[in-house]
Parts: structure tokens; sequence; C-alpha cells
């Protein structure tokens, strides 16, 4: 992954092969309010700094299976 000195990302992802679709092999880097599976998710607040949903919501995974590679949150 590239730096980030901008600090845009507070959870990094390292990055999945690209899926076949329009976005095949676009990267993402997710709003930390959509729930990602396995990816810590705060909602951006501290109240919700170690939470990690076991669902991914609807949004994200058309996304993916449209092809992109979620990098980061």
């Amino acid at each position: 992954m590239t730096d980030d000195t901008l600090n845009a990302f507070i959870t990094r992802v390292e990055p999945g092969e690209g899926g076949h679709g329009p976005l095949a092999g676009r990267t993402l880097g997710g709003k930390d309010l959509i729930d990602t599976a396995g990816i810590r998710t705060t909602y951006g607040s501290h109240v919700y700094r170690d939470h990690v949903p076991e669902r991914t919501a609807t949004v994200f995974l058309r996304l993916v299976d449209a092809g992109a590679v979620v990098v980061g949150r």
C-alpha cells in the first residue's frame, strides 16, 4: 500500500485480488460508518473503538461484487 502521509486511514487492510466486473481492480477506501465483516468499524466514536462487525453492509458487498478491492477504512 502507498504511504499514508495524510493519515487518511484508521484501519488498513492488505488488498486482495480484484474481482471481475465494472470496478475490477479499483481500490476502495470505505467510510468508517459502513459495517465490513472482520474489519474494525468505529463509526467515528471512541465508544466503538474495538467494534468488529460480523456482517458486511449491502452497499459494501455490492462494490466488492463489482470487482472493487478494499484497502482501508
